[in-house]
């Protein structure tokens, strides 16, 4: 099993629905979910089958109703780091996190 098709797993193994990018993009892999964001699962066989069939694809999480995605990234334009937006409007909860290519994502 490839690290992505783990990473994969593991997000629906906490609840979250996932669905396969395209390799090194942020765009759904429309060979394998059609309807975008539309075709997120959490269900496992559909996810191994995806990362089967395409195994170098990322990962997406497709947000909940009410869940609140934070994406600081100060290289494409934004203009504060994860730290000054804490200092100008408080500390975040503790928050699951993640790395993406050089920027920073919490859920």
């Amino acid at each position: 099993m490839t690290p992505m098709a783990q990473a994969a797993l593991d997000l629906v193994g906490r609840g979250f629905q996932v669905l396969p990018l395209k390799p090194g993009d942020k765009a759904p892999d429309g060979e394998l979910v059609a309807r975008g964001v539309k075709d997120a699962s959490r269900d496992i066989d559909q996810v191994k089958n995806w990362f089967t069939r395409h195994p170098d694809d990322n990962v997406g999480v497709a947000p909940d109703h009410g869940m609140i995605v934070l994406d600081v990234d100060p290289r494409a334009g934004g203009h504060l780091s994860l730290a000054e937006l804490e200092l100008e409007h408080g500390e975040l909860p503790e928050t699951l996190w993640a790395w993406s290519g050089g920027t920073f994502h919490c859920e």
